[in-house]
């Protein structure tokens, strides 16, 4: 019996690319957040269509305050981080438009 790290250790990058195995990482990660969290930053950062959108245009889409969007999002990051096993680095803020 074990006692280290549970998670399944990387493959290899190869032909794929770094961009690509981070994508798949985050989609990933992304299934495991509720829908409403995930469609929020899916639609913020355009890897819904590649076109990102506002906090205002999310908020009108989901029924809800452009300042709602913005907690969720930060609390999605965090997640995210935290996740992905970076507990103390969030992302960035992306800049606001």
């Amino acid at each position: 019996m074990t006692t280290g790290d549970p998670r399944p250790k990387p493959a290899p990058v190869g032909s794929w690319g770094r961009a690509k195995v981070l994508a798949l990482l985050v989609a990933g990660a992304l299934a495991g957040l509720l829908l409403l969290v995930g469609l929020g930053l899916a639609l913020y950062y355009g890897l819904d269509d590649g076109e990102e959108r506002t906090l205002e245009e999310i908020g009108s889409l989901l029924g809800i305050t452009r300042e709602r969007v913005r907690q969720i999002e930060q609390h999605a990051l965090a997640t995210l981080a935290r996740q992905l096993g970076s507990e103390d680095e969030v992302p960035a803020k992306r800049q606001a438009r």
